[in-house]
């Protein structure tokens, strides 16, 4: 798997081993650095790198590719990089969500989850059951309940999107409890960056749209996500 933020770029080999490499000013590359062994995923942030091993274990530096690790939790399913946030989802459906230095404290933030999602000052978490809920703010902010029936939570600046489990994607732009625009039905997956949605159909016909959430479907054709 193949990793990239906008100064570095990561990849895990299939033997586990984990490598990242300093993208130059001029666009070209520097050597590979390995990072790690026994990783089942990478996760770049900023100046931050981060490995979930495949034992459950989360590792996070911070500045050149050889500073040292800090050993940051374990038992964990998910790792999710956001600014100087830290979330984790452990194997047994909590989340935990850290901000400042590397051994700052960790906030517990919900259970029973399923997928965690970082963006900005907000966390969203997908429940088990297919209920959305999403903060804004400091960590110990308020949860606002968002939609339900849901299989797939994107953040994206100051949109939030769903995929109902029926194929539906609804989005949102703005505040917490900014009305649903449906943009869409019969999705298998989305993806939200910047002004843009993509989906992808149930015939494996991908579109995109930019803009307003109103704004027309273009069709991607020969792009699968």
């Amino acid at each position: 798997t193949v990793s990239l933020c906008d100064s570095r770029i990561g990849a895990v080999a299939t033997t586990g081993e984990a490598f990242v490499k300093d993208l130059s000013l001029d666009g070209g590359l520097a050597f590979w650095t390995w990072m790690s062994g026994d990783v089942d995923k990478l996760v770049l942030e900023g100046e931050r790198i981060g490995v979930l091993k495949k034992d459950g274990t989360v590792f996070v530096k911070e500045g050149p590719l050889d500073a040292p690790w800090t050993e940051e939790s374990w038992n964990i399913a998910q790792l999710v990089l956001e600014g100087t946030r830290i979330g984790v989802l452990t194997k047994d459906g909590t989340v935990f969500v850290k901000e400042g230095l590397l051994d700052a404290p960790w906030t517990e933030e919900s259970w029973n989850i399923a997928q965690l999602v970082l963006e900005g000052s907000r966390i969203g978490v997908l429940t088990k059951d297919g209920t959305v809920f999403v903060k804004e703010g400091p960590l110990d902010a308020p949860w606002t309940e968002e939609s339900w029936n849901i299989a797939q939570l994107v953040l994206e600046s100051s949109r939030i999107g769903v995929l109902t489990k029926d194929g539906t994607v609804f989005v949102k732009e703005g505040p917490l409890n900014a009305p649903w625009v449906e943009e869409t039905w019969g999705t298998t997956t989305f993806a939200l960056s910047g002004d843009g949605i993509i989906v992808l159909n149930q015939s494996g016909t991908a579109f995109l749209k930019r803009g307003r959430l109103n704004a027309l479907w273009w069709q991607l054709n020969g792009l699968a996500l």
